[in-house]
């Protein structure tokens, strides 16, 4: 008998800001794993630069949700809020975040707080490689332009980013605050990024 395949974690969908269905709870379908404990994270407001210089900024808002701001590379000044994450701590101090955007791109974040690293995935959508300034605003302002891009693409070939980050600074803000990232990168003080601590 043919293997059964359960795609659809694939299939877009119109919720306001996530664009994948979730298995509910994946973590039931495994005995052995990391204790799933995932309020080391919650609140905490990072800033991180990877190695070839770009500058992110991330703020988890609580275990399902996150706030970010691109300050460099090919799509800075690109922000969204409320961003659904599926999260899993891996172990070892160390916690996975995965998202879909309305885009069609696919990000990946395995962030230890402790050791203050990053390691970023993300599958940039050709259709903003070709003209990143499409996709450079308040996501979540324009959830319907960022879907008729993503419909219309092209999708692929996904631009890949796969690379170490260092956090250079990072602040516990409390859950569910929507002050911490609330404005356009332009609209920041002088020196904002560049905070170290």
């Amino acid at each position: 008998m043919p293997k059964v395949y359960d795609y659809s974690a694939f299939k877009p969908t119109n919720h306001p800001v996530c664009d994948w269905q979730m298995n509910p709870a994946p973590q039931a379908m495994i005995k052995t794993q990391p204790d799933q404990d995932l309020s080391e994270f919650v609140g905490k407001h990072i800033i991180y630069t990877y190695a070839n210089g770009w500058q992110y900024e991330y703020y988890f808002r609580n275990e399902s949700l996150g706030d970010y701001r691109i300050h460099s590379g090919s799509v800075a000044n690109r922000w969204t809020t409320h961003q659904k994450l599926m999260v899993v701590n891996v172990g070892h101090g160390t916690y996975k975040f995965a998202w879909v955007e309305p885009t069609g791109s696919v990000c990946c974040l395995d962030v230890n707080f402790k050791e203050r690293w990053i390691h970023g995935f993300f599958g940039l959508s050709q259709w903003i490689n070709k003209d990143p300034s499409l996709s450079v605003l308040h996501q979540n302002e324009h959830l319907d332009a960022m879907r008729k891009h993503r419909d219309e693409g092209p999708l692929y070939p996904l631009v890949v980013n796969w690379d170490f980050a260092e956090i250079t600074f990072i602040e516990d803000c409390g859950r569910d605050r929507d002050d911490v990232i609330n404005c356009d990168p332009s609209e920041l003080p002088a020196g904002y990024i560049d905070r170290r601590n």
